[in-house]
């Protein structure tokens, strides 16, 4: 039997928690009203569920779009227990059973950087539930990931959980510093997600391992129309990721190529996602 209770983390955001017989609680956020249209969020990597909170610059928008986000906490970051043999299959089961506990049935996919692959699952796992998809600097993650940008990462774990503000710093003339009181949220997430270092650093390598992996499964079943937003001067997931997405999903996909960003493009045009993620909500 599946009960639910809430958590406060701020004053205007609540994670939820959805308690499953034998097995930990699955923690998420649902940002909006039952009536709106749902969008499944992938935060990337090693964020909490309450990840989705540094895109509420754009509040606003977000509520006169009517637009209502929900993301599912991945293993052992924030306040989740850390299971060494949870996979993308078991996270995929989480995202469904908070949907259904939520009375979701259809809904849009967003995933930024690391949580492209988990993404990837839940596409290729329900593709006729899906509306569509919007991908923001996802990773492909397979050898890409394992050769590319990230391949430091694991040496650097320790050093991660010592300093988890600081692995959320974006450079100086990073555009994404003008966004009023978005540094501030990006370190509260740094120690919300990391902020017990054991269990962050078990479920960091853990991330990183299982991200390099397996490549993307086929997704050309796929009916959604996918979006996806790269920035040009991205090294952290450049475009050969973006390649990549494209040979999984086949042809229907809108690729935008925005030469102001870098791996902030998320942040830098969540604006424009927004919009996407209306136009694509049926009348």
């Amino acid at each position: 039997m599946l009960t639910q209770t809430p958590e406060r983390i701020t004053d205007l955001y609540a994670v939820r928690v959805l308690e499953a017989a034998g097995r930990p609680g699955i923690r998420y956020l649902d940002t909006g009203e039952p009536d709106w249209p749902a969008v499944v969020f992938f935060g990337g990597l090693g964020t909490s569920a309450s990840a989705f909170t540094l895109t509420e610059f754009a509040r606003v928008q977000r509520r006169r779009l009517r637009l209502r986000f929900v993301s599912v906490e991945r293993n052992g970051f924030a306040s989740t227990p850390f299971m060494p043999g949870i996979g993308f299959e078991e996270l995929v089961d989480d995202v469904l059973a908070v949907l259904d506990s939520r009375g979701i049935e259809q809904f849009s996919v967003v995933a930024i950087s690391g949580g492209g692959p988990y993404a990837a699952r839940l596409l290729e796992r329900v593709p006729e539930r899906v509306l569509s998809v919007h991908l923001a600097a996802a990773t492909a993650g397979g050898e890409l990931l394992r050769s590319g940008g990230t391949r430091g990462l694991l040496e650097s774990v320790d050093a991660i959980v010592a300093d988890p503000e600081g692995f959320w710093d974006y450079p100086t003339e990073s555009p994404v510093q003008a966004i009023p009181g978005f540094a501030a949220a990006c370190h509260a997430e740094g120690r919300r997600s990391l902020g017990e270092p054991v269990r962050a650093a078990a479920a960091l390598r853990h991330e990183i391992e299982l991200l390099g992996s397996e490549t993307l499964p086929y997704l050309g079943g796929l009916s959604a129309r996918v979006y996806m937003y790269w920035g040009a001067h991205d090294e952290l997931v450049g475009m050969e990721h973006a390649r990549t997405w494209q040979a999984a999903l086949g042809s229907n996909v809108v690729l935008r190529c925005f030469e102001d960003a870098g791996h902030d493009v998320q942040y830098l045009h969540w604006p424009e996602i927004l919009d996407d993620i209306a136009r694509a909500v049926p009348a």
